[in-house]
């Protein structure tokens, strides 16, 4: 199996993220970093890693382009991605090869639960739920987990394509329908990726952010039509996608767009409590930072 890291600028995560690989007990690993034209290449790595093949952007392309490069490379049956800022039980890749040995063929992708520390310290663990034919599913919301908790066969992704470089955001999102449009999926129900959430992951450049929120949003409608999915499924879909650019428009300040957006997701479908939690966060202006935040999540979640 191949593993592959998408790296820029992060020599210690990325030294972090090696070393988790190399704990695993999984031991038929293949180990691909592409190097997405750091300002000092991660050649390091060779010297510590000696079982990791390097490869070398020759202009910034973003994390998209370098896991289709390491995909280009990629001599495994299963492909696993794993961002720099994240690490894995070393227990993660064996079970993932386990459930696929023991599955159907028709399964094209695995995931497992993770753990999410936040900046201010305090952890979520984010259980899987979800398997089988998810796909209408996944286009009502993102069931799949983080990237790093992806394993995919190889196969699978050369029927289906790689990640959509023209994206600027949400690239994982957009695989991940396509591969449900074809393909059931399965988990491992364990907590085996742990993620850290930093002021660098958190505050991604605005533009792309809402760009890629709604040109997804608008690849989402085309599956609709193409599909002619019920009434029910199609407003619940659209809710979504609208929740998801209000709540973005909002991190980032632009609480004008952020109702406008909020206020459509409740109109199409009221029964969704994620945009009634943001619409009152963007309407009265609280902190997400602060504890009367944090309260209103526990409650709207419980």
């Amino acid at each position: 199996m191949t593993i592959i890291i998408p790296h820029y600028n992060e020599p210690d995560l990325l030294l972090d993220a090696l070393e988790s690989v190399s704990s695993q007990k999984y031991e038929n690993i293949e180990c691909i970093v592409v190097d997405d034209c750091s300002e000092q290449p991660p050649e390091f790595v060779l010297d510590k890693f000696t079982e990791v093949t390097l490869v070398q952007h020759q202009a910034n392309r973003g994390a998209a382009a370098a896991r289709n490069t390491g995909l280009t490379h990629a001599q495994g049956n299963y492909i696993a991605f794993l961002d720099v800022d994240d690490v894995w039980d070393n227990e993660k890749i064996e079970r993932q090869v386990e459930k696929f040995l023991s599955a159907d063929q028709d399964v094209g992708l695995v995931y497992t639960g993770f753990k999410q520390i936040l900046t201010d310290g305090s952890r979520i663990n984010h259980a899987p739920k979800y398997r089988g034919e998810i796909y209408q599913k996944e286009l009502e919301k993102d069931r799949i987990h983080p990237t790093s908790t992806v394993m995919v066969r190889a196969k699978v992704l050369n029927n289906v394509g790689g990640f959509d470089e023209d994206l600027p955001a949400r690239q994982d999102y957009e695989l991940w329908i396509r591969i449900t449009e074809k393909y059931s999926v399965d988990y491992v129900d364990e907590i085996l990726v742990t993620k850290k959430e930093h002021e660098q992951n958190i505050s991604s450049n605005f533009e792309s952010r809402i760009t890629g929120d709604k040109r997804v949003f608008n690849l989402v409608k085309q599956h609709v039509a193409k599909h002619k999915f019920g009434a029910l499924s199609r407003i619940r879909i659209y809710s979504y996608h609208y929740y998801l650019i209000g709540r973005d428009y909002d991190q980032f300040g632009r609480r004008h767009q952020a109702l406008r957006y909020l206020l459509k997701s409740l109109l199409v479908y009221p029964f969704r409590l994620e945009p009634w939690l943001f619409f009152i966060v963007a309407l009265t202006g609280i902190d997400r930072e602060s504890r009367v935040f944090r309260y209103l999540k526990q409650v709207f979640h419980s």
